[in-house]
């Protein structure tokens, strides 16, 4: 049962993300998300509790993604410069194509959701950590 619930809560996140995408945290309605999803409006409160639950997990795993997807581009290389260019192009890249977690990094009109913040700042922190550890390579190269 419970494997069924976070598999439902996957395909909702999914499909919430795609609208979240087109258009936008404010104009979204949940009337919205349970249509896409074929699922009655008072079903997506059993798995969410709001509208801003459901944008927290996209956001939360857009950032997730893009976190392990910089890791790996970083990991495929083994010179430390070779790193670092592999880093920021890739980020510069990407970046815009997970775009809610984008919208949630820049902008000001979503900073009233608490979540938001707390997102940016271990984002920041994740991003610190690849940055430094690249650096050190360098430095022990």
């Amino acid at each position: 049962m419970v494997v069924e619930k976070d598999d439902v809560r996957i395909k909702i996140v999914l499909v919430a993300s795609k609208i979240f995408t087109r258009f936008g945290y404010k104009k979204t309605t949940m009337e919205e998300i349970a249509l896409a999803t074929r699922k009655g409006k008072s079903s997506i409160y059993y798995y969410f509790k709001s509208k801003e639950d459901i944008y927290k997990a996209v956001v939360e795993k857009e950032a997730a993604e893009l976190k392990e997807e910089l890791e790996q581009e970083v990991k495929k290389h083994t010179d430390p410069i070779e790193q670092l260019k592999a880093y920021v192009l890739f980020r510069m890249h990407k970046i815009k194509m997970v775009t809610n977690f984008y919208e949630a990094l820049k902008s000001d009109h979503l900073s009233h959701l608490v979540f938001i913040e707390k997102i940016r700042k271990r984002f920041d922190l994740d991003e610190i950590k690849i940055v430094t550890q690249i650096l050190q390579n360098g430095i022990d190269a």
